[in-house]
């Protein structure tokens, strides 16, 4: 991993600690270098990063789905005939995952935190973080429940990048 990525990957870290947000703590301290991701699908590589107990930050595409709230599932009843259901269902079919694009558009004004990523040398690249738990959704279904980190553009705040 690059310096700049691990520098980007410390700041985020503290600002979470400074907002009252809690991590994971991983095992050791080190930071696993990701891939873009710009499936909707999961990624092997961020998949392997969490199976070896590491922090990774990695892009994500803005219509990835996500829920707020874990949603409930439950296991169909066995109808009688046939092989018994296996798979999982969502207990409301109305309650879908929407993308991350409409998550950034409801937060609060106050739920934004000014940063400096890094000093360059043209002067300090400085950006506005917000921070959300979220549900990933695989396949329809409620996945992992991790951050959503959100980095809007100072010059143009329509420009938001998810992490």
């Amino acid at each position: 991993m690059s310096a700049a990525k691990a520098m980007v990957c410390w700041r985020v870290n503290c600002m979470c600690w400074r907002t009252g947000l809690t991590l994971r703590t991983p095992k050791s301290a080190a930071f696993a270098a990701c891939r873009r991701t710009w499936r909707t699908k999961p990624s092997p590589n961020r998949d392997g990063a969490a199976a070896l107990d590491k922090w990774y930050f990695t892009a994500v595409k803005s219509t990835s789905l996500r829920w707020q709230t874990r949603p409930e599932v439950y296991l169909p009843k066995w109808q009688g005939r046939g092989r018994h259901p296996m798979r999982l269902k969502l207990g409301h079919p109305a309650v879908r995952p929407v993308p991350v694009k409409d998550l950034a558009a409801d937060l609060p004004r106050n739920a934004w935190l000014r940063a400096t990523i890094k000093d360059g040398s043209q002067g300090p690249l400085v950006g506005d973080f917000a921070f959300l738990r979220v549900v990933e959704a695989h396949n329809g279904l409620p996945g992992p429940t991790l951050w959503l980190a959100l980095r809007r553009n100072l010059a143009d705040p329509a420009v938001i990048k998810f992490y």
